[in-house]
């Protein structure tokens, strides 16, 4: 056999395939390039609008005037909520007995500068200064001596821990 003519023959064959007709052939791959009407958008519906909040109205303007002071004014506590307890007045604040509080009977109850002494007692309204509701007349009151806000009354050999009310 002689291997020119299967040369040849292989390049007809080529030739062959190269020379039919595109439309006739089918290709692999066929793409189709429609010119297509685009689709419709969905509708959307519309977002609602989420209600206003409701207008809070005002406060109510006091009916008392302790309802102003209580609703308008913040202070140091008065000695009006401490009523029926033992206490006393130093510097227009209330002190009251802290006998039953642990952490001030935890300390001694060592005196340091002596500030005064009551001058009226069994006092349940109007308080002004030195007075008390159980103290007697005469109790002597001095600082701690390590911790203001703590005050020692001394009624002869007794002493007793005060605590200065005081907001903040």
């Amino acid at each position: 056999m002689q291997r020119l003519p299967l040369v040849f023959v292989v390049l007809a064959m080529i030739l062959a395939a190269c020379q039919t007709n595109p439309a006739e052939a089918e290709p692999e791959y066929a793409y189709s390039f429609q010119k297509s009407e685009p689709e419709p958008e969905p509708e959307l519906e519309p977002t609602p609008t989420p209600p206003a909040p409701p207008v809070q109205p005002p406060p109510p303007p006091p009916t008392t005037e302790y309802e102003e002071v209580a609703l308008y004014v913040i202070g140091n506590p008065t000695p009006d909520a401490f009523e029926g307890q033992d206490f006393f007045i130093y510097l227009d604040l209330v002190a009251i007995n802290a006998s039953d509080i642990d952490w001030v009977m935890a300390y001694d109850l060592a005196v340091g500068s002596f500030l005064g002494e009551v001058l009226r007692t069994g006092i349940v309204s109007n308080h002004v200064e030195w007075d008390a509701t159980h103290l007697p007349v005469g109790t002597r009151i001095y600082e701690h001596s390590q911790h203001w806000g703590v005050l020692v009354a001394v009624d002869g050999n007794t002493r007793i821990p005060y605590l200065l009310m005081r907001e903040g």
